[in-house]
């Protein structure tokens, strides 16, 4: 995830099915005054440290995701908000902030990548 008003970058790197390491950077905009690093630097702990003010909310949601995924309720996810029959997922589109069409559109990619050949046919 790239933010980039505040100079930062944050890295989700999947481990295990249950575990995901996240790293958050900042930059230094080349000639751009000290006080903006600073604000960065504060700005990313002020939210991402795990001492923060808001991270222990964060993780308490995906906490209660993987809470939910594990459960005996719903074999299958969700995803259906504000869906479009004959969504192509190959177009850039300008959605509905509340749509889950971005959720479709990582499984459509992630089931693109995972049949193609080696050679890249799909």
């Amino acid at each position: 995830m790239i933010k980039g008003p505040i100079q930062q970058l944050r890295l989700f790197t999947p481990i295990a099915a249950d575990k995901t390491l996240v790293e958050s950077y900042i930059y230094r905009l080349v000639g751009a005054p000290d006080m903006l690093l600073e604000r960065t630097a504060m700005y990313n702990r002020m939210i991402n440290a795990p001492t923060s003010m808001v991270g222990h909310d964060d993780l308490e949601m995906y906490e209660r995701a993987q809470e939910g995924l594990h459960s005996d309720g719903l074999e299958w996810v969700n995803v259906q908000r504000l869906y479009q029959e004959g969504e192509n997922f190959d177009e850039i589109a300008v959605e509905n902030g509340t749509t889950e069409r971005q959720m479709r559109n990582q499984f459509h990619a992630w089931e693109k990548y995972m049949t193609m050949t080696m050679e890249g046919d799909a």
